[in-house]
């Protein structure tokens, strides 16, 4: 589709492009004011810079192109200083047949709120929601997406903390959740990690500071370094009987690896049941609402960290 191609088309409310179409030019739809929806086909590989500009009552996007990333500045990307136009884009859907989402795809839409993530993603350039100020519910189904650039950050991080997302679900096929996914999503107070997931990376939800409620499923064999780190409200943690790896036995509220008997984490709730044998490193580290803890006597060991930070304790009970 070439340069200019429906320039100031204002009668246009909807276009789907075709998946036989392989390239849209600059500007191809630039001020189609009347445009609200647009369907991307999942054989588009190169798209001009401004090819959605002035789009200013475009509020939904799906996006099917499989690897796309041919622009300079997103196309979605206005020029209008006062966000009056693109600004408007409020959902973003990235379907099934995506595998890379590409580079500032969604930069600076500052009205949007809600992003779907298609199953087949494989990797998730780290700015392509750079400006989103108001976005609050992600819906993830990547089965296995961690090819995102190092740096100890999510493409949802917020550098300067004001992350506005209150909602992560995860699709039933997830395989397994990325290194720093959730990091530092402190509006997120509920988790439900489905029975598809084996594998949670380092840091996936540390200092999610007022998540309080967790459930890990049936199929998660394995979690990483720090996965729950300044989860300092949580109350509710509770792993899926089916579990073989990991359980929370006994209502205790905890994280407890089955075959060692390791209390690996704790929460504010969490009563530490007779059966462990051992309490984890930084177990219940930045606990900071755990008033009392009772080490039962069948622990032989507390790794380094265990109880640090947890301002609010005054009362152990030592029967080891």
């Amino acid at each position: 589709i070439g340069d200019g191609a429906f320039l100031g088309c204002t009668g246009l409310t909807s276009i789907t492009i075709p998946d036989n179409v392989t390239n849209i030019e600059y500007s191809v739809f630039s001020g189609c004011t009347g445009l609200s929806s647009v369907t991307i086909g999942k054989n588009v590989q190169d798209m001009g810079s401004n090819a959605f500009d002035n789009c200013e009552n475009l509020t939904t996007v799906v996006w099917n192109a499989k690897r796309c990333d041919g622009w300079s500045s997103s196309p979605f990307y206005s020029q209008g200083s006062d966000y009056l136009y693109n600004g408007k884009i409020d959902t973003f859907i990235f379907g099934d047949d995506v595998e890379v989402i590409p580079k500032g795809i969604c930069s600076e839409l500052v009205r949007l709120k809600s992003v779907t993530i298609g199953k087949n993603v494989t990797s998730l350039n780290n700015s392509a929601f750079e400006g989103c100020d108001s976005l609050t519910t992600i819906i993830w189904n990547a089965k296995k997406c961690g090819g995102w650039e190092s740096g100890g950050s999510s493409p949802f991080y917020r550098w300067d903390g004001n992350n506005t997302i209150t909602s992560f679900t995860f699709g039933n096929e997830v395989d397994s959740i990325p290194n720093y996914l959730c990091l530092n999503m402190k509006e997120l107070t509920s988790v439900v990690i489905p029975n598809s997931v084996t594998s949670i990376g380092d840091y996936a939800f540390s200092r999610c500071a007022n998540l309080n409620k967790l459930t890990i499923g049936s199929g998660v064999t394995n979690i990483g370094k720090s996965a729950f780190f300044g989860c300092t409200a949580l109350t509710f943690l509770v792993v899926d009987n089916g579990n073989t790896t990991y359980d929370s036995r006994d209502n205790c509220n905890a994280l407890i690896e089955t075959a060692t008997n390791t209390l690996i984490h704790g929460c504010n709730t969490t009563v530490i049941p007779e059966s462990i044998t051992a309490i984890g490193a930084g177990a219940f580290q930045s606990c900071t609402g755990i008033t009392s803890v009772t080490i039962p006597y069948g622990a032989t060991s507390i790794g380094e960290n265990a109880f640090e930070g947890c301002s609010g304790l005054t009362s152990v009970t030592w029967n080891s």
